[in-house]
């Protein structure tokens, strides 16, 4: 009972806190295209630790075998997010908004963005360059800043 019972408190706190920290990271204007990636993938693997249990219970024949396997699993996950810096994580997607906002400023030479009159060429193209390539090679998190 007292297994069951933490078991429940930790898909409880699993689901939520798992959302919560993906849609933290989650670049603005993305939200849609990488929500879908999330739920696709979670359903994708989702078929992986009930196969685990089943052939260890079969194979052994005492459940308790696949049950802490499971719990293997999940230990193995949460390891893995305890190791994410947070932080860095939304200072990429904080250095991301402030370049698109930089850049769509400097397109369309408005003053509320960037404080002072700006036009297309005031940003170097080496600057607007690597804004594009890190975007689409990290996955929209540039690393630099601008």
């Amino acid at each position: 009972p007292i297994f069951a019972f933490l078991w429940g408190i930790g898909f409880g706190l699993y689901y939520p806190a798992t959302s919560a920290t993906y849609v933290s990271i989650i670049p603005p204007g993305s939200e849609t295209e990488l929500m879908g990636l999330f739920y696709f993938v979670g359903k994708v693997l989702s078929w992986m630790p009930p196969v685990v249990f089943v052939i260890l219970n079969n194979v052994t024949g005492q459940s308790w075998v696949g049950i802490w396997a499971l719990v293997i699993f999940y230990m193995m996950g949460l390891g893995l997010w305890c190791m994410m810096d947070m932080t860095e994580a939304r200072n990429m997607i904080a250095n991301l908004t402030d370049a698109k906002k930089k850049v769509a400023s400097a397109m369309s030479g408005d003053t509320a963005t960037s404080g002072t009159a700006t036009s297309a060429s005031s940003l170097e193209t080496g600057q607007v360059q690597r804004l594009d390539t890190a975007m689409t090679t990290k996955g929209g998190c540039p690393d630099t800043e601008l």
